[in-house]
C-alpha cells in the first residue's frame, strides 16, 4: 500500500513538471506559435553585391574541397538558385524582384544548411575528407555571414 501511494504521488508530480521540461509543441495544421521566416531586404542597387556571393558560394561548392565533400545534387540546386537569381536580375519589374529575394532566400537556405552540418563535430568525424571540410568551412563561413546580412 505504501508503494502504491509512493508511486501515485510519483505520477502526479511527473504530470506537473512535464510542461516545464517540454517545450511548446507548434500544431502542424495551425502553425500558431512558429514565427514568421525572416524576409531578405535587398535593394536594386545590391543586386549584383548577393549575386557576386551566390557566385562565390557557388566556386567554392565546385572547388576540389566542395567536390570532395559536397554532392552534386546540392551543387547543382545552389546553381540553379543562382541562375534564377541572375535572371531577376536581368528581367526588371516587380515580379522578377520578388523572384530574386525568394532565390536569395533559397541560396540562404543551402548554404546555411551546409555550414551547420560542416560545422558540427559529430558530421565531421564521418566525412571521408576532414581537412576538405574545415578548408571549404573556412571559406563559406564569411560568405554565409554576408549573404546574412541581407536578413537583418
Amino acid at each position: 500500500m505504501v508503494v502504491y501511494k509512493g508511486l501515485s504521488k510519483l505520477v502526479i508530480r511527473i504530470d506537473e513538471i512535464r510542461p516545464l521540461l517540454q517545450p511548446i509543441q507548434v500544431d502542424p495544421l495551425t502553425n500558431a506559435e512558429r514565427p514568421p521566416k525572416p524576409e531578405p531586404v535587398v535593394s536594386e542597387e545590391e543586386l549584383t553585391e548577393a549575386i557576386s556571393l551566390a557566385e562565390e558560394a557557388t566556386a567554392e561548392l565546385t572547388s576540389e574541397d566542395g567536390v570532395a565533400l559536397v554532392d552534386e545534387k546540392t551543387a547543382r540546386l545552389l546553381e540553379n538558385t543562382l541562375n534564377q537569381m541572375q535572371d531577376a536580375k536581368d528581367t526588371h519589374g516587380k515580379h522578377s524582384f520578388h523572384k530574386f529575394r525568394r532565390s536569395l532566400k533559397n541560396a540562404t537556405y543551402i548554404l546555411g544548411g551546409l555550414v551547420a552540418a560542416i560545422g558540427s563535430g559529430v558530421m565531421l568525424n564521418l566525412l571521408t575528407a576532414p581537412a576538405a571540410a574545415q578548408t571549404l568551412l573556412a571559406r563559406l563561413q564569411p560568405v554565409f555571414e554576408k549573404i546574412l546580412q541581407f536578413f537583418f
